[in-house]
């Protein structure tokens, strides 16, 4: 019960021709489990010297370690599956939303451009400009699914921060109001 797969013999035979040859440290696993790491010297007078060290806590610690690299590749490839649906996902549901989106833009457009009322006119103004607000939100998630697939590329607009300040304000001024 020395080694596992191997009858006595067979290992005696191959230790003592292994003897005439010392190859330094091996690590053996034994019929009942355990590992041993056998260290072998040559001797100036002919002989060899031998350690068997039991390495049984630290090839348990090895598997266990193995173990845990596998899991986390696993949760890696995982969460990157995930990362690509949410990706495709995004960028599905902001093209869906987007086509209606132009449509409440474009026929906000018209209705400022008929005649209204001062009042009917803000109205149409709002709902204008929170549509291109919302559009804004919608572009702004395909640029996000864009970095995300390292596919953005960046641009360079001149634009005025007050007409922007703004624009923010005028939209939920009404909203404050109420």
């Amino acid at each position: 019960e020395i080694v596992e797969d191997a009858d006595a013999k067979t290992w005696v035979e191959r230790r003592v021709a292994q003897h005439l040859h010392p190859r330094g440290a091996f690590e053996q696993k034994r019929t009942d489990g355990t590992w041993m790491k056998i260290s072998e010297r040559p001797t100036e007078a002919g002989g060899i010297v031998g350690v068997f060290t039991d390495i049984t806590e630290v090839k348990d610690r090895e598997a266990k370690l193995q173990e845990l690299v596998e899991s986390l590749a696993e949760a890696r490839d995982e969460a990157q599956r995930a990362t690509v649906a949410k990706s495709q996902f995004l960028a599905n549901m902001s093209h869906e939303i987007r086509t209606p989106m132009n449509g409440v833009i474009g026929m906000s457009n018209l209705l400022m451009e008929s005649d209204l009322s001062p009042e009917q006119m803000d109205f149409a103004r709002t709902i204008n400009e929170s549509a291109e607000s919302l559009l804004t939100v919608i572009n702004d998630i395909l640029d996000y699914s864009k970095v995300e697939a390292g596919k953005l590329e960046l641009e360079r607009l001149p634009f005025s921060l007050r007409d922007c300040v703004e624009s923010a304000l005028d939209l939920v001024a009404m909203a404050a109001a109420r």
